[in-house]
Parts: structure tokens; sequence; C-alpha cells
């Protein structure tokens, strides 16, 4: 005697909203780089220690090598455009957030000293 299955179809649950989080991608980013960066360790490790490595792990830590390279090419020119867009206060600002009073104290006198040395030499070549 042949069964058959019976189908049930439940109407969806409300109330129940499924969020779904998507990550920034310099957090994926950052991810992807440490995974890299501690297989490249790894093979490294491996290599110092006397055992040779395969012609594929060999071939596989030069392309973890080379994402790891464009990895940081992006990452700087990313930073040097956004920097770029900023005013001279705005970057200022970033530089000395972190600063104690001292600190900034410091900061204002090597400026101010190095604008000086700019204006002296300046008019020693006119």
């Amino acid at each position: 005697m042949s069964e058959k299955r019976k189908r049930i179809i439940a109407p969806p649950q409300r109330g129940r909203t499924e969020i779904i989080l998507i990550p920034a991608v310099e957090n994926i980013l950052g991810d992807i780089t440490s995974l890299i960066s501690q297989e490249v360790y790894r093979l490294v490790h491996k290599s110092r220690n006397g055992t040779s490595l395969e012609i594929a792990e060999a071939k596989v830590l030069q392309g973890y090598i080379r994402s790891l390279v464009e990895l940081s090419k992006e990452s700087r020119d990313r930073d040097e455009g956004a920097m770029s867009n900023m005013s001279t206060i705005d970057l200022l600002t970033m530089v000395t957030d972190d600063l104690t009073h001292d600190e900034f104290l410091d900061f204002a006198k090597i400026i101010l000293k190095k604008k000086k040395q700019k204006q002296g030499e300046s008019n020693g070549k006119k």
C-alpha cells in the first residue's frame, strides 16, 4: 500500500521580521587581510623550520602575498583620497584629537618653529 504524504502549508508568522546585517566593506577587507596574513605566517613558519614548501604551497603563498600587496595599495589609495578632500582645519583636527594638552602645545610649538624657518628661508632667497 502506498502512503501519500500530506503537505501542510503554514501561513507566514506575523510579527517576526528577519533582519540581515551586512558588514561594511572595510570590516570584510580587514577580516580577509587578517586571514591571508595568518596563512602567509603559517607557510613562512613552515619553511623556516626546515620543511620545504611543495610547489602548490609556494604558488598559494605567492598568490597570498600578491593579494596582500594589492589590498594594502588599495587601502592606501582610499585613505589618501579621503584625506585629499579634507580641509586643513579638518586634517589638523584629525591629527590633534587624541593629543593631551601638553602634547598639543608641543605640536603647536613645532608647527610654529617650522613656519618661522620657512619664512626665514623665503626672506633669505629674495
